[in-house]
């Protein structure tokens, strides 16, 4: 009975902490305007766009055709959209923008909440190392810069995964992967979140297995690795085989960077405190104690973790400034585009090492207590600092927004635009009409993702049409007796855009020009759906497993045991 009282008083001081942190963290979403950060125009017209994609009946289509008034733009073919649909169904059954945008980047609060603390706790097989880590990420400084000054939606949402990349690096190294999913559901995670920070969570993996080279020499180890790695790639496939298919058949301005890592690398001081972003002294606070921490042979391992950690978030927050030699490797290295980006890797494996040093460090269940409030009094304090530093502001963001057509054309630096995409701005001026090969203008008309042009009554060799030509798309000429013929699409169109042939003495009403996809985009999607029924049928069979065994599965499965003291 008194365990019982103990574990309820325990949830609740849980369930306390968990409720300030959430109210911390989301103080400036409680007002009917949205928070107004960098980059957040362009995140809501990708969430407007899914919306208008879902109302149409293409929920996955490649080519948002919201954007660029009509002309389309394949935000969706190279940015993942994962959490993206849920501010996209809210705003499908009727939410307001601010609304459903302000729900979303709660939902990414509580979930990177519940990841870390399910992903310390994993680690430590402790609540109060799991608390601590939970609380000192949501409210760490570049955190809520990257929610409130950045809006990067990217980077805040792969902030949920890391922490269990994280944890399966650890279950990896030191529990031989009783849990290969997790390693998996980490790495599938932060791909289908931000590819940029996927791609330093492969080169932090990398680095711990040449550092732990048992990987290597374990044959069982490295199967099971291997098996993992191939499962990830198939559930993901959907996202990155279409990339990497246009990015073979075209050219984008993604290859041209509009800005170098060298003009946006930071000071060393800006590790420690800066306008925009920093990582925050805090989070070197609360691994300090690692400098009086000595090893206990039971704890080893942990010890061993949380200092390869404290060196990677050391590492990844001065790679951010002029100590690293951006002027000579940034040229090679253009595709991270700001350096600062490297913060939040920093954040998460900072977060994480002081939590477990602050787990080995203080062993008395009070002095824990006293720990804690004061790690969350710290957290409140730095958070509600960097609130008021913000300037960004407030900004009401009407339900028909994006009905005005030049607000779709915010595509920032627009990387993903084809190279022959001269002059964005001249699209706005042509994305009306189609124009043949002799100069004469047609009438277009749109309806969903397609584009019907009046074919003229004479004759011409190619109509251009007003949409930014992406592999994939197809088009159909309906003749006078009702019959449809197919046609050639190029991409040599004024501009970017889409040219259609035209056989000649053809004699067609109209011309009917669609973004239908490419037979590998649809290979792609069945694989992942297959590669997710045959991971729901594996679980299905585990857990019909004879009742007998239940005990020593949650025991080999490596459950968190309360508590590793």
């Amino acid at each position: 009975m008194k365990r019982k009282l103990q574990m309820s008083q325990s949830n609740i001081i849980a369930g306390v902490i968990f409720l300030i942190t959430m109210f911390v963290a989301c103080s400036p979403l409680f007002t009917e305007n949205c928070i107004n950060g960098h980059d957040v125009e362009y995140h809501l017209l990708r969430i407007e766009s899914l919306k208008e994609g879902i109302l149409m009946g293409k929920p996955f289509l490649k080519v948002n055709v919201l954007f660029l008034g009509g002309a389309g733009y394949a935000s969706s073919m190279f940015y993942p959209d994962f959490l993206l649909y849920f501010p996209a169904l809210l705003r499908v059954i009727g939410v307001g923008i601010n609304a459903s945008y302000h729900l979303f980047v709660a939902l990414c609060f509580v979930l990177g909440y519940g990841v870390t603390y399910y992903s310390t706790r994993y680690i430590t097989k402790n609540s109060y190392a799991a608390t601590i880590a939970a609380v000192v990420l949501t409210l760490c400084e570049y955190h809520i810069d990257d929610v409130y000054t950045r809006s990067a939606v990217g980077e805040y949402t792969a902030f949920i995964f890391v922490p269990l990349v994280i944890c399966g690096l650890y279950d990896l190294i030191y529990e031989d992967m009783r849990k290969p999913w997790l390693l998996g559901a980490g790495y599938a995670g932060v791909l289908l979140c931000h590819t940029n920070t996927c791609l330093m969570c492969v080169l932090m993996g990398g680095l711990f297995c040449i550092y732990k080279c048992k990987v290597f020499k374990n044959s069982k180890l490295l199967l099971k690795v291997i098996v993992t790695v191939v499962i990830t790639i198939l559930l993901t496939m959907f996202y990155w085989l279409p990339m990497v298919e246009q990015m073979r058949s075209a050219a984008f301005h993604f290859s041209t960077a509009w800005i170098s890592p060298t003009e946006a690398m930071r000071e060393v001081s800006s590790v420690f405190y800066g306008v925009f972003p920093a990582v925050g002294i805090c989070l070197f606070i609360i691994n300090l104690p690692r400098l009086m921490l000595s090893a206990k042979q039971e704890h080893k391992d942990l010890l061993e973790f949380s200092t390869i950690l404290l060196i990677f978030g050391i590492l990844f927050a001065l790679a951010a400034t002029r100590l690293f030699p951006w002027k000579r490797l940034g040229p090679h290295l253009e595709f991270i585009q700001f350096p600062w980006r490297l913060y939040l890797m920093a954040s998460v494996c900072l977060a994480v090492s002081g939590a477990i040093i602050l787990f080995l460090y203080f062993r008395k269940e009070k002095v824990r207590e006293y720990t804690l409030l004061i790690v969350i009094c710290m957290m409140v304090v730095s958070a509600f600092s960097n609130l008021e530093r913000t300037e960004e502001g407030y900004y009401s963001y009407s339900d028909d927004y994006f009905a005005y057509e030049p607000f779709t054309f915010n595509i920032i630096g627009g990387e993903w635009l084809p190279e022959t995409v001269k002059d964005v701005e001249a699209i706005e001026t042509t994305n009306d009409k189609a124009v043949t090969d002799q100069g004469k203008e047609l009438l277009i008309h749109r309806w969903k993702n397609s584009v019907t042009v009046e074919y003229p009554q004479e004759s011409c060799t190619y109509v251009d049409v007003p949409m930014v030509y992406y592999k994939g798309y197809e088009a159909c000429s309906l003749m006078a007796d009702g019959v449809r013929t197919s046609l050639t699409v190029t991409g040599d169109g004024d501009n970017g855009y889409c040219r259609v042939m035209i056989p000649q003495g053809m004699n067609a009403q109209q011309i009917d020009v669609y973004y239908k996809g490419t037979v590998l985009q649809m290979i792609s999607y069945i694989v992942s759906i297959l590669t997710l029924i045959g991971i729901i049928i594996m679980i299905v069979m585990k857990n019909r497993k004879p009742a007998g065994t239940q005990t020593e599965q949650k025991k080999d499965a490596g459950e968190p045991q309360e508590e590793r003291a």
